[in-house]
């Protein structure tokens, strides 16, 4: 495998240099083929899919960046060190991050470079022959990631480039400036729906985009817009499949030996090996320890057995369980888990609510959850009504989802992220801290490129 990534690598420099004009100085190796030559065969094509998914992977993406626009800018964490790298670390969970922070410009550039291989293949994939049927799906699985990574984007930025097309010179995008949001989020539900109807199947257990992925992130932009019928109607979609289900054991979700396993819906890919491997282990862990558990957020836990299934005490901190790999001291080969059918199933809960007080499957969904934790199923006597059922879920989106990226962005679409930040943390944020600054480095690299409000 290190081999084939190290193959698909080359492929895609070569792909990258030779796609930005004739200026370039030729470095092309000649046992691999250049831009105008690769993509020819369903082959060619195979390499460069797996090339795709590999460049999830990176460090600077969801190998460790990610988490501190998730979980460490939220109430759930703390740092270890403040002073590690310079406090770039700390200014999040401070919530002081300037344009200049060293975390902003990778993340932003690693999305670039992985929505840019997208690009490149749908712009080859029709030529090539091959059976339509799995050129659809491929073409499914490639519009999935760039859909997953504009939705990322967009959730930390708001509007950014929206660039559908392969960047064929580097001069080309000086004058390209940031969409608005609805407009990313329009591109992101056609790249989805479209997966959609791809023929993808509904399991794999190898790692690839499945249709349950597809729709599973389809219903999660639904409900990040508050449409709650269109995010309901596709999660009960799933929830009929009967393709997924809840693990009858919490802690086996995040067992390292049970990857891809029936409760989950989509991970990244990961294998304790260099270009391969996984930091997120180190992260979440005492080793570098940059989102050790809050007390707001252990305290929260308090009389809930999930407690010790999902962190471990080191020193005066405690870390995440499901990112613990005591084999590796080095990167891991634990999955990243990005969605998971516990999350679907409090959406959906979460869905049918906000349409109007539910005693129905909003109840069913909700209590599986809690029973599987080992806490007794509620009723109506014990939420009477919306308001304390929604609370209900957001208690249970924190507890059963802790460090598993999504809170930031709960409490956001939520419209409560001051007030929780506030009350757990004493730091009072303002409105344009809700959304991250552009880097430094990509708004002086290109002059049509804004800041977002209150940062310089």
């Amino acid at each position: 495998m290190k081999n084939l990534n190290l193959k698909i690598a080359l492929i895609f420099t070569v792909l990258l240099l030779n796609s930005c004009g004739d200026d370039f100085v030729d470095v092309t190796p000649k046992s691999i083929s250049t831009a105008e030559t690769f993509l020819q065969t369903e082959k060619d094509l195979e390499l460069a899919v797996i090339g795709l998914y590999s460049s999830l992977q990176s460090r600077d993406l969801y190998g460790q960046n990610y988490a501190y626009f998730t979980e460490h800018y939220s109430d759930n964490a703390v740092v270890k060190d403040g002073g590690r790298s310079g406090s770039r670390y700390l200014e999040f969970v401070e919530f002081d991050v300037n344009t200049d922070n060293l975390v902003l410009n990778p993340f932003w550039d690693a999305s670039y470079k992985t929505i840019q291989r997208a690009n490149i293949i749908l712009n080859r994939i029709n030529a090539i022959q091959m059976d339509n049927a799995i050129k659809s799906k491929r073409i499914g699985e490639i519009k999935f990631i760039r859909a997953m990574v504009y939705f990322d984007m967009v959730r930390i930025w708001g509007g950014v480039p929206l660039i559908l097309e392969e960047v064929t010179s580097p001069v080309s995008q000086f004058g390209v400036g940031r969409n608005e949001a609805e407009e990313v989020y329009v591109q992101i539900l056609i790249d989805l729906n479209e997966a959609d109807v791809a023929g993808l199947p509904n399991i794999d257990n190898s790692g690839r985009v499945t249709d349950v992925a597809v729709r599973t992130l389809l219903a999660k932009v639904y409900l990040t817009k508050k449409e709650w019928g269109l995010a309901a109607n596709i999660l009960e979609s799933v929830v009929q499949d009967n393709s997924h289900k809840l693990l009858p054991i919490f802690s086996n979700v995040f067992d390292v030996k049970n990857k891809n396993n029936a409760e989950s819906i989509f991970e990244i890919q990961f294998a304790s090996v260099e270009g391969e491997g996984s930091n997120f282990h180190r992260n979440f862990g005492p080793a570098i320890g940059d989102n050790a558990a809050s007390n707001d957020l252990l305290d929260a836990f308090i009389g809930d057995p999930r407690l010790a299934d999902s962190y471990y005490a080191a020193g005066s901190l405690s870390y995440s369980s499901k990112y613990s790999d005591v084999a590796s001291a080095g990167l891991s080969s634990r999955n990243l888990i990005l969605l998971r059918y516990a999350d679907v199933l409090l959406m959906l809960s979460e869905a049918l609510n906000e349409q109007g007080y539910n005693t129905g499957n909003a109840f069913l969904h909700l209590n599986a959850i809690r029973t599987r934790a080992g806490l007794t199923a509620l009723t109506t006597t014990d939420l009477s009504d919306q308001d304390s059922f929604r609370e209900e879920i957001r208690k249970q989106r924190r507890l059963e989802l802790a460090h598993e990226n999504t809170r930031w962005f709960d409490l956001v679409r939520w419209g409560i992220a001051k007030d929780i930040i506030k009350n757990a943390k004493g730091i009072t944020i303002q409105n344009h801290q809700l959304l991250f600054p552009v880097p430094f480095e990509a708004v002086s690299e290109n002059p049509s490129l804004t800041q977002n409000p209150g940062y310089f």
